[in-house]
């Protein structure tokens, strides 16, 4: 007697497995094709990374309104990797990029598991047409803005999990949006209001509050792992960085060393027309994204009218179908929006692209939920024969929305560039001039400033790389406050550099008699050089 075979895998499941593993994978090469030097705010995050397990940080990344975002653990998630390659810069693009394909694998599991094969397909493709449009740069780039998104989509889903019943992704709701706020304060409010929708509605709907006992103490762990050292940095310091926060986003308030002021909040008009741009524009789909002066260009805001709308015809066709899933995951996309609203209108500053990039995920998540709520609500509707002539074409349709955003995002990697690649030769020249300079002068502690305009992203670069070959490199001038205090300095340490950029610049310090030139770069973006100050200059 023949043995039971198991049954055969589906075209359509193999296609969404290998479609993601070969995108993944091309991301992976890029990230390590070439030596990365970052740059700007990628050279001041590295720096932290590489101070972990020496001055430890305890906070966030900087802000430009004098404050840090809330938390080090991305930090700590990026030095492993960093650490085992003997300080390898690019461990921090690998790192990136696999944590953006755990996260996204992690979101398709739950559609998957919680709907079965078709909604973890629909899920699989529209994360798919996401990281397309996010693009395979942002994919890999570890700046704290653009980290985020892929993870916060998982938390999506995870919310949506403990919404259902599933106790245990309490821990999980708990543990990635702790690591979303640590990264970037603006998801603060989205993942407050997740975080309570979640635990409101289970604790509601769950017969036993004992059977919570064990998923919350692990919850419980998990936050207070995450969370210890910003309690410590905040009794340490006076004032610490949550009150630091709190004052800024309670009483409009600056922190120390602020690059700029806030203005009044946008307002809901305006927060209407940027969500609109997101949603109805359709940028994460691949829809046009205009920025003017650092702030995206709104559409009329009425146009929330359409998605809302349609989300709100979903979910009372779902209700009276009694599809309970479909209706908390429609209701969770809709907690998740509300919340985004009302911390855009509240938002100060420039709306740039990185300030909208939550709703790309909320856009991918309730774009999943309203196809598979469509195909519930409305397909017996459908004539028969139209049913079958669709179950017939279904697959191989399916396995094309798959294989083709996969492939141009594959295409994206062949043609796209390391973070910041532009500034890489300039980095490494000027690193390599200065390190000369410095043996052969034998300094081994230096300060950094930076001078002309366009000055900034360089200037990091080679603060960061000359401390990762092991020079106490510190920073002064306007740009300190962008640097951790361990590597800020209100005078010279040292030796005193000054890295320059720009033409008008370069002249004006060629004509100076108090420093020395030391190394010259002049292709790239724009030329730079760095001077060494002469002694009593």
């Amino acid at each position: 007697m023949d043995e039971e075979r198991p049954p055969a895998r589906s075209p359509v499941t193999a296609a969404l497995v290998a479609s993601a593993a070969v995108a993944a994978g091309a991301v992976l090469v890029r990230a390590v094709a070439t030596r990365w030097y970052p740059a700007s705010d990628d050279a001041i995050i590295l720096s932290q990374v590489h101070d972990v397990g020496g001055s430890t940080p305890l906070v966030g990344v900087y802000s430009r309104f004098g404050w840090r975002h809330p938390g080090p653990w991305l930090f700590y998630v990026l030095a492993p990797l960093y650490r085992a390659s003997g300080a390898w810069p690019n461990a921090a693009l690998v790192t990136t990029a696999l944590l953006n394909a755990g996260s996204a694998a992690a979101a398709v599991r739950i559609a998957w598991r919680r709907r079965g094969r078709r909604f973890g397909v629909l899920t699989g493709v529209a994360l798919l047409l996401l990281c397309r449009s996010f693009g395979v740069t942002a994919l890999m780039d570890p700046w704290n803005a653009w980290v985020p998104l892929l993870p916060f989509t998982w938390l999506l889903f995870a919310a949506w999990d403990l919404v259902a019943g599933r106790r245990w992704a309490l821990p999980i709701v708990v543990g990635v949006g702790s690591f979303v706020v640590q990264s970037h304060v603006s998801y603060g409010p989205v993942v407050g209001a997740l975080g309570l929708w979640g635990i409101g509605a289970a604790l509601r709907s769950c017969p036993r509050p004992r059977a919570w006992a064990a998923p919350a103490l692990a919850a419980a762990a998990v936050g207070a792992v995450l969370w210890a050292p910003v309690a410590v940095e905040q009794m340490r310091n006076d004032p610490g960085n949550l009150t630091l926060l709190a004052d800024f986003f309670l009483h409009g308030r600056t922190g120390p060393l602020a690059g700029v002021a806030p203005t009044p909040p946008i307002g809901p008009v305006a927060a209407a027309g940027l969500l609109a741009r997101e949603l109805v524009g359709g940028p994460w789909l691949g829809g046009p994204e205009p920025v003017a002066l650092f702030s995206v260009a709104p559409l009329p805001g009425w146009l929330l009218v359409v998605p809302v709308g349609l989300l709100g015809l979903l979910g009372a066709g779902t209700i009276r179908r009694g599809e309970r899933d479909l209706t908390l995951a429609l209701a969770t996309g809709a907690v998740a929006l509300g919340a985004g609203f009302v911390a855009l209108a509240r938002t100060v500053g420039d709306t740039g692209d990185w300030i909208l990039r939550f709703s790309w995920g909320i856009a991918a998540f309730l774009a999943a939920v309203a196809v598979e709520a469509a195909i519930v609500v409305v397909g017996d509707r459908v004539p028969r024969r139209a049913r079958m002539a669709a179950a017939r074409v279904g697959p191989w349709g399916a396995v094309a929305a798959i294989v083709v955003p996969a492939a141009l995002l594959v295409g994206g990697a062949l043609r796209s560039a390391q973070p910041w690649a532009d500034d890489g030769a300039a980095i490494e020249t000027v690193s390599d001039g200065l390190d000369a300079w410095l043996r052969a002068h034998g300094a081994t502690t230096l300060t950094i400033l930076g001078a002309g305009a366009g000055s900034g992203p360089v200037d990091a670069g080679v603060t960061y790389e000359l401390a990762r070959r092991g020079f106490d490199t510190r920073v002064g001038g306007i740009y300190r406050g962008s640097w951790p205090a361990s590597r800020r300095v209100e005078a010279s340490v040292g030796a005193e550099v000054v890295v320059v950029t720009g033409p008008d610049a370069l002249v004006a310090f060629d004509g100076r008699a108090d420093v020395e030139p030391v190394v010259r770069f002049s292709g790239g973006r724009a030329p730079v050089a760095a001077y060494a100050v002469r002694a009593g200059g």
